[in-house]
């Protein structure tokens, strides 16, 4: 969070306002709002409450016409604040907007890289008109956000997603601009991607998509992604299958192959930022990630089933599993 504030001081945005969600933390926070070099309007949550109820608690205590969120292992740059204030201030009709990941994350290590380079390329393809919304650095007028009711508290929520979901439904109109960026600084490893694919976003996701029963063609569930997941499927479930049979082989090694042809404009955008041995590198680490999709959206989907034969609450499913 010390980077993030020291950011946000670089940025020397005169018409902000500074609000900074305690929710639980126990590492140094007092010490990081005293040093802070902009004035910073502090909330106590008292017990952890989750993101999206900090999130509202945050935008409940604001006072301007814009709300920013931003998570506190990101970092603004100077034309950050910039920029959004001059999108909506151009389109009276823009509702709320999003950025992205630049492309230089802090952690150098292979999973924080090829993780962060994935969430740039993917808001980098998917510029323009959005139905859905992302708080790692996204702006709302405040007007919509009380409209519609801010964030949903619910556990086990996809909450930035949902919102975005719910306010595009009701015709609001929401853009992605990834020329808006903010730098990342969380350390990713294999285990913490794993854990956020399957069961923070993946399986939460899945419900979302299942109770509204349409899947948008953006970001993470584009076409070329769900075709991806259902060819790396295929593969897996060929080996499991094959009994050493060629053939079997042959058709898990054509999918996996294909799999990969499909997303060979992300590979050439690693190659250009990290180089060959990286995007080769992260080819296996991309597969694996499908794979993760494919499970996710079974576990949502057995998920679904129970929530829809018993009334009770889907996400047990996954209290069992942790």
């Amino acid at each position: 969070m010390q980077s993030c504030l020291a950011a946000l001081a670089d940025a020397a945005c005169d018409e902000a306002e500074y609000i900074v969600v305690d929710d639980g933390c126990t590492d140094g926070f007092d010490d990081t709002i005293a040093a802070a070099s902009i004035p910073v309007q502090v909330i106590r949550m008292g017990v952890q409450t989750g993101a999206a109820a900090a999130r509202n608690s945050g935008a409940s205590a604001a006072s301007g016409d814009i709300l920013f969120f931003l998570d506190a292992d990101t970092c603004v740059n100077r034309e950050t604040l910039p920029k959004i204030l001059a999108c909506f201030r151009r389109d009276a009709a823009l509702g709320a907007l999003f950025g992205a990941y630049d492309d230089q994350p802090t952690q150098r290590n292979f999973y924080s890289q090829y993780r962060n380079l994935l969430h740039c390329y993917v808001h980098r393809e998917s510029s323009g008109p959005a139905c859905t919304f992302w708080t790692g650095c996204g702006a709302i007028r405040r007007s919509t956000f009380v409209k519609h009711g801010g964030f949903d508290e619910s556990p086990w929520n996809v909450d930035d997603i949902e919102f975005g979901n719910r306010l595009s439904n009701d015709g609001v109109h929401i853009e992605l601009h990834p020329d808006i960026t903010v730098c990342h600084q969380k350390r990713w490893t294999f285990l913490s991607t794993l854990r956020t694919d399957l069961l923070l976003r993946g399986v939460p996701w899945t419900l979302l998509i299942l109770r509204q029963q349409r899947i948008p063609n953006v970001l993470n569930v584009s076409y070329a992604n769900r075709v991806s997941v259902v060819l790396v499927t295929l593969a897996i479930l060929a080996s499991l299958v094959s009994l050493g049979r060629t053939a079997a082989l042959d058709f898990s090694a054509a999918c996996l192959f294909s799999a990969a042809c499909i997303n060979n404009r992300f590979y050439q955008f690693l190659w250009k930022r990290r180089g060959p041995m990286f995007a080769a590198r992260a080819i296996p680490a991309h597969l694996f990630h499908f794979a993760v999709c494919a499970l996710s959206f079974s576990m949502g989907s057995i998920a679904f089933a129970r929530e829809l034969f018993t009334s009770r609450e889907p996400m047990g499913v996954l209290s069992d599993l942790e």
